[in-house]
């Protein structure tokens, strides 16, 4: 999807399309499609950037989705909206991990390493 056609999208309809490319991505990595997965990272970043830019930063409403039942959903939102509420993005690292549910699992304990090293600080970047 184009940009340009984000910017027509309503926030609503964003948070739509970032739970439609997490699940897309959590079938990549259950079957091992590195390359789709990093395919729809490149679609995944706009999204968020769209979210970013609008009045008031609309990544809040992805805050929502900590709940949602996807592992990979719940991922990208402890990622791509850490710097948002970093508590509830640990503690859903923390869920993930423990449900021992790989490769969820595996990619929520790196995540928690890298923020105890302090590699991922910053609130543009996704932390996983």
């Amino acid at each position: 999807m184009r940009t340009n056609a984000m910017t027509k999208m309503t926030a609503a309809e964003l948070v739509d399309r970032f739970v439609e490319i997490s699940i897309e991505q959590g079938k990549a990595l259950e079957s091992l499609e590195t390359a789709r997965f990093n395919r729809l990272f490149k679609k995944l970043a706009p999204v968020v950037r769209e979210l970013r830019s609008r009045s008031g930063d609309q990544r809040h409403l992805l805050l929502k989705l900590y709940d949602h039942p996807d592992l990979q959903v719940k991922l990208n939102v402890a990622g791509w909206a850490y710097a948002l509420n970093p508590e509830a993005a640990v503690a859903t690292f923390h869920t993930v991990r423990d449900t021992r549910k790989y490769p969820w699992a595996g990619h929520a304990g790196m995540s928690l390493s890298m923020l105890e090293m302090g590699l991922s600080k910053l609130p543009e970047d996704p932390v996983i």
